[in-house]
């Protein structure tokens, strides 16, 4: 025990220590997050006039100020010239070093800024090393981003013809540029590297911070540019960036021949589309912008389908119906993927700073993945949907899950479709979708794709963008609750005042109305018993559909005037002693559900019993018919339908007669359980007597409990419905001798 208790406080105090410092370097990153936000301290990406600085916390050994010429740690540098400056210095560098011009000029000239090369520097002219030794030595030009020394700049042409990106960037005839649009904030700060890399080599107007600026602001601009040839954008970030600078894109109005190319340098995690066009799955570490333009002047164009997903769902309570649409690039699918999806978007926007980098996504992933997998949230989904492939209805087989591609990548690098032999090609450009399931299983290929959800809601997710969509549900209007089915109800609320019991509805549903007609009921062994919570067992739903079928089977012998309709299992009642009426959070949980999961015109009852009005002291009943959605529930009305013949009913006489022998059964389960779980050694012969007797007394407290306050009324309500009966067929026996002897 002593060994135990050491490894126990030292895996504590691990643990503690461990946590600690997860949280250290999670409140590090958040701080450094911040700083980067507000290290702009002088312009904005939008700013086209002077320098755009930028606050770094630690500089690399080896830098000098621009201004002063004094070694520098931390202070400030120029995304656009590349300049660096102590925090006292940047008014007389804006005032002395000129920064890259934007605007028109006829002649492009080197603009060399003085020191801080980069390592490894060759002179470009005389191609020995350069940049080598303290101070600010040699000179960078900030266009082309050639190295000279200070003597052999004489040596050089004083017109700049921006090297090997010469058709990429700002260009005085012919200009094919290279538009950038990256997130700043996007794969967890790679974003901004991004944007820094490419404003040194390019002209500043071709980079465009999408954290301030929309992508079509940026567009718009250069499209007005007469001078343009063609146009490439490269897109750094994740498929829902791409998408949106695609439906940018479209908004405007291009020329036939200048219509934009799309390339993609992926940040973050899934990436699929940048997979399918070559650009790998991710990109972290140092941003090599040459490399980069170097690649995009040599890749080959192709062409992307693009669909339109139309979305009809209705809104809140089924009221009225709205329609949605989206783009689609990659792919759409609904049920377990897309369950993970929105439970880690949902998770990651809850502690977006904290949640973030490649790593945290995905381990969220995984945990979301295997914790939904598990749990088995989208079984049976072929129950749900209805799937139709150009107008075709197609039979699904046992699934969780259809994905509708249009690029063979899914689930970050996942090819579903090229798994097992045969089936068609896979393109990205033949105008066909490609349907399958999760595990994958090929359905087939389509121009056109229709998705029916019928009475659930399920996740869904549009190219990683996920949302809960509602089915086309019937709403229930109304409640119509049978004397008999309300009566026991009532003795079976009123049976119990500890403990909440619970019963299932038998009945039928209109879905053209909305009505629900409760004609019966079935009362079964609870699961868990207490006073604030009550469950039942798988088999008790079972029992009461057999119950129902049965019903059924005696309804179908009948003479076809009296035959009345198929009745089945529609809802649930369960009992609220000494608290309000309303559904709690449990209830509204299990109501929903049962929703989704068995009939989305599934109905519940509460009857609130054993309260008193504080004023009168007088007993007071509550009954509450509700339906539930995601976050909450709404009241239906209820009407109790009376009896037109007061003769008892044999269906009602059968469910009392259930209905006692079922709490006496549960008092007598409790009773042997309690008498089962008796562990004691025979030394403790007299504990374990004490202990039988005790709940033997406790037995007997609660049948005569039950006898007292269930019984007994129960017994005076029967005999009087009985006595009642014989009198009215005694005054049909007098009617009709008296007519009799009339009639004589």
């Amino acid at each position: 025990m002593t060994i135990f208790l050491i490894l126990y406080e030292t895996a504590k105090n691990c643990g503690l220590v461990f946590g600690v410092a997860v949280l250290t370097f999670y409140l590090i990153k958040i701080l450094c997050t911040l700083l980067a936000e507000s290290g702009s301290v002088h312009a904005t990406t939008a700013q086209l006039k002077g320098h755009h600085w930028t606050l770094v916390d630690a500089f690399d050994a080896g830098y000098y100020c621009n201004v002063c010429n004094d070694s520098i740690y931390h202070g400030l540098e120029c995304d656009y010239c590349g300049i660096v400056t102590d925090v006292s210095c940047m008014k007389k560098a804006e005032q002395s070093i000129s920064c890259k011009s934007v605007a028109g000029v006829n002649k492009l000239e080197h603009l060399w800024v003085p020191g801080n090369l980069p390592l490894s520097s060759v002179c470009c002219v005389c191609f020995q090393n350069c940049g080598v030794g303290f101070g600010l030595n040699n000179l960078r030009c900030s266009w082309c981003q050639r190295t000279a020394h200070d003597a052999c700049r004489h040596r050089i042409s004083p017109n700049c013809d921006l090297s090997t990106i010469h058709n990429l960037s700002d260009n005085l005839h012919s200009w094919s540029p290279v538009v950038v649009f990256a997130n700043r904030f996007s794969g967890s700060g790679e974003g901004y590297l991004v944007l820094k890399a490419f404003r040194r080599v390019l002209n500043p107007i071709q980079v465009c911070d999408l954290s301030r600026q929309s992508p079509k602001l940026g567009l718009e601009l250069l499209n007005k540019i007469k001078d343009i040839s063609k146009m490439v954008v490269l897109v750094a970030g994740g498929d829902g960036t791409v998408g949106w600078v695609f439906s940018a894109i479209e908004e405007i109005s291009w020329p036939e021949n200048r219509r934009p190319t799309v390339a993609v340098l992926p940040l973050g995690t899934g990436n699929d589309l940048s997979r399918v066009l070559g650009w790998g799955d991710g990109h972290s570490g140092i941003v090599d912008a040459a490399g980069i333009l170097q690649q995009l002047s040599q890749a080959t164009p192709v062409k992307l389908d693009r669909w339109l997903v139309s979305v009809t769902s209705p809104t809140k309570l089924g009221m009225k119906w709205s329609k949605s649409e989206y783009k689609m690039n990659n792919y759409l699918s609904v049920g377990v993927d897309a369950l993970v999806t929105l439970n880690f978007h949902n998770r990651r926007h809850s502690l977006p700073r904290v949640l973030s980098g490649r790593f945290m996504n995905k381990f969220l992933f995984f945990t979301y993945g295997t914790k939904d997998v598990l749990e088995r949230m989208c079984r049976n989904l072929h129950l749900h949907v209805e799937l139709q492939l150009d107008d075709k209805p197609v039979e699904l087989p046992e699934l969780e899950g259809v994905v509708v591609l249009n690029i063979p990548c899914w689930g970050a690098g996942v090819k579903p479709w090229q798994m097992g032999k045969g089936g068609p090609p896979q393109l990205i450009d033949d105008g066909l979708l490609e349907v399958g399931l999760s595990e994958p299983y090929r359905i087939g290929q389509a121009k056109k794709v229709q998705i029916r959800i019928k009475d659930c809601s399920l996740p869904m997710q549009v190219d990683g963008e996920p949302w809960r969509q509602e089915s086309r549900m019937a709403k229930v209007n109304c409640v119509y609750l049978s004397s008999e089915a309300y009566l026991v109800c009532l003795i079976h609320a009123y049976a119990n005042e500890r403990e909440e019991v619970m019963g299932l509805l038998i009945g039928y549903t209109d879905e053209q109305t909305g009505c629900c007609h409760v004609t019966n009921t079935v009362q079964l062994k609870r699961l868990v018993k207490r006073s604030d919570r009550v469950e039942m067992t798988p088999e008790t739903l079972s029992e009461a559909i057999t119950y129902a079928d049965n019903l059924n089977a005696v309804n179908d012998s009948l003479d076809e005037s009296v035959r009345k309709k198929p009745v089945r299992v529609i809802g649930w009642y369960h009992s609220h002693p000494h608290i309000t009426v309303y559904p709690s959070g449990v209830d509204n949980h299990t109501q929903c559900e049962y929703q989704n999961a068995l009939d989305p015109m599934w109905i519940g009852i509460i009857f609130s019993v054993y309260n008193t009005d504080e004023r009168s002291g007088i007993g007071r009943l509550n009954y509450l018919a509700f339906q539930s959605f995601e976050n909450g529930h709404y009241s239906v009305p209820v009407m109790i339908v009376p009896k037109l013949e007061p003769a008892i009913d044999s269906i009602l006489s059968e469910r009392i007669g259930a209905l006692t022998e079922l709490c006496f059964a549960e008092e007598s389960d409790a009773f042997e359980k309690a008498v089962q779980s008796f562990n004691f050694d025979d030394n403790l012969q007299q504990l374990k007597t004490l202990a039988y007797s005790h709940n033997v007394s406790t037995y007997t407290t609660n049948v005569c409990s039950a006898i007292r306050g269930f019984v007994h009324p129960l017994l005076a309500y029967l005999t009087d419905r009985s006595r009642h009966s014989n009198y009215n067929l005694v005054v049909d026996a007098l009617s009709k001798s008296s007519n009799d002897d009339s009639s004589v």
